[in-house]
């Protein structure tokens, strides 16, 4: 059965992968309105919080209108070209024109630099992460020591914003270990998906590549096979090993085949 068992061809790979990022882009659209929105009702309730109430007003008013467009370009849309690229530029480029323009760095706008983190999570993975980290953190500091500068200790305060220093630091930390994970759950199901078929005449070596593969999957140093046939007084043994041949032994060798303390 093993042997007769026909290859299908995976056609329809791409097309899944094109809708899973189609999803992301969706996702990322409808946080973006969510924060934009969120943040022009903030920006309205409390107009003190800004520095410059009428400016701040209109780039909310704008980054809420922008959101909705590119939710609607992007509904359909995958991840591929530039064009999530220069998405991705310009959310870090208005977290960080919006952060300026606050009257101090307590401030909740820090969380447009963790969506960031987020969105390159989960349009490139824990690689990106690590890139946009190096550009947001070094940013977040340089805003903080701008408002230091330019506002003094009313609109500085140094516990909150070393908090959320360390905060994005352990954002940065967690969604790159959660995108590692992803990726080896990823390959390891690419691996089994892509199990190799059985090909010519010389059925030692099938199984002996069959159970390297196997051995790859699991990250196993070796792989043994042990079977017998009903109407011979044999057991036969395989091991993943590429100099390893198939045994035959007597019928008593490996019995019980599974230790005692195992078979549970």
């Amino acid at each position: 059965r093993l042997y007769d068992r026909p290859t299908v061809p995976m056609t329809t790979e791409p097309a899944t992968q094109s809708f899973a990022r189609a999803r992301v882009e969706r996702l990322i659209a409808g946080v973006r309105i969510g924060l934009a929105a969120a943040g022009l009702f903030g920006i309205l309730l409390v107009p003190e919080a800004t520095r410059f109430p009428q400016l701040t007003d209109a780039l909310y008013g704008g980054y809420l209108a922008y959101a909705l467009a590119i939710a609607v370009i992007m509904w359909r849309r995958d991840s591929t070209g530039r064009l999530p690229l220069v998405l991705h530029v310009a959310d870090i480029v208005t977290a960080s024109v919006l952060q300026c323009l606050t009257t101090r760095t307590a401030s909740p706008l820090y969380i447009y630099f963790v969506f960031a983190l987020f969105s390159a999570a989960l349009r490139w993975g824990w690689q990106a992460t690590l890139r946009t980290a190096a550009v947001v953190f070094p940013l977040f500091l340089v805003l903080g020591a701008f408002l230091n500068a330019t506002q003094g200790v009313a609109g500085f305060d140094p516990n909150r914003f070393i908090s959320r220093a360390v905060y994005l630091v352990v954002v940065t930390v967690v969604l790159v270990f959660l995108g590692q994970h992803e990726a080896r759950l990823r390959e390891e199901i690419r691996r089994l998906a892509r199990w190799p078929v059985p090909a010519g005449t010389d059925w030692t070596d099938n199984i002996r590549e069959i159970l390297q593969y196997g051995a790859g999957i699991l990250g196993a140093h070796d792989v043994a096979l042990i079977w017998s046939e009903d109407e011979e007084p044999w057991r036969y043994v395989a091991f993943a090993r590429s100099d390893a041949r198939i045994e035959r032994l007597p019928p008593v060798s490996f019995d019980p085949i599974v230790p005692a303390d195992l078979t549970d």
